[in-house]
């Protein structure tokens, strides 16, 4: 077993990546497949939320089943302070140190009983980056992003949540498998999540009572949203969504593959590959993009 394949093999299923040394990669392995046999619900009925951060335009996604197309329950966008800022009194002054830290618990802990209580069997968030992009230093916005997801987390101690980086989800569904150079010929990644998502309707997903094809206009109608909103931040939380419940589809299939008969790993990986590229392929159909060398084969 390559080193390459046991790379592949951990992005498949999530995988930590501790070291670059081959028993290092299978440990990792190892451990999430120890991980989803003793923390993960195997009910059918499962549920998961999944939490794309922002103050503005905080998005969350609740989806049933644990097998796809996962039945999404509640798809929403909120603007936390119009919606619970209102509510708060300041003690000192609105602008004092005291008043902003209380402030944005007050918020988190009224938009956390409102709208993502009870907790859900799974749940997965975007972990905020403390710089933003190129800035060699903290923005005031990525710092409330950050403190807000922590925020997040202590309410649901000591039960578990998922840390998720946009990298990882967009590298699991697409990045990895296309060349650096053709992935210039991309404008906006944004626009490429938005349409892979539009894809896979009735194909990972389903919108209960929901009879057109999918589009900006008709997504935020359905969910009840003004039409000038932007839809990113909810195509994210339904990407994180997937894309955990994906990994753990692997991880359990993975620790299948392997119990029966110590089957190799390359066998697995090609067969979940191939079943990746397949949904990604209208976009490399519609983009011309070029796939890694490791890959086409499998096209």
């Amino acid at each position: 077993m390559s080193i390459s394949e046991l790379l592949k093999g951990t992005l498949l299923c999530g995988c930590p990546i501790f070291s670059t040394v081959k028993s290092e990669r299978i440990l990792g392995i190892k451990s999430s497949i120890d991980f989803y046999n003793g923390h993960v619900l195997k009910s059918t009925n499962r549920t998961t939320l999944a939490i794309d951060v922002g103050i503005k335009n905080f998005s969350y996604c609740k989806s049933e089943g644990s097998s796809f197309p996962l039945t999404i329950t509640k798809w929403d966008k909120i603007n936390l302070d119009a919606k619970y800022g209102m509510s708060y009194s300041p003690m000192l002054h609105k602008e004092s140190l005291l008043d902003k830290k209380r402030y944005l618990n007050h918020i988190a802990s009224k938009m956390i009983d409102d709208k993502l209580l009870p907790w859900a069997d799974l749940v997965v968030i975007e972990s905020q980056r403390t710089r933003s992009n190129n800035n060699s230093s903290t923005l005031p916005n990525a710092l409330l992003n950050h403190t807000l997801e922590n925020l997040i987390f202590s309410k649901r101690y000591p039960g578990l949540i998922i840390p998720m980086t946009s990298n990882q989800m967009i590298s699991f569904w697409f990045n990895r498998f296309i060349n650096k150079e053709s992935m210039k010929k991309l404008k906006s990644t944004k626009v490429m999540r938005m349409e892979l998502t539009y894809n896979w309707l009735d194909v990972l997903f389903t919108l209960p009572s929901f009879n057109s094809q999918l589009s900006n206009r008709n997504l935020l109608d359905y969910l009840g949203l003004d039409r000038k909103q932007k839809t990113d931040d909810l195509i994210d939380s339904l990407l994180y969504n997937l894309t955990l419940n994906c990994t753990l589809g692997h991880l359990r299939d993975l620790s299948n593959w392997i119990e029966d008969d110590g089957r190799e790993l390359t066998g697995f990986v090609e067969e979940k590959n191939k079943i990746h590229l397949h949904l990604i392929r209208p976009i490399i159909e519609k983009y011309d993009l070029e796939v890694k060398d490791d890959f086409k084969e499998l096209i």
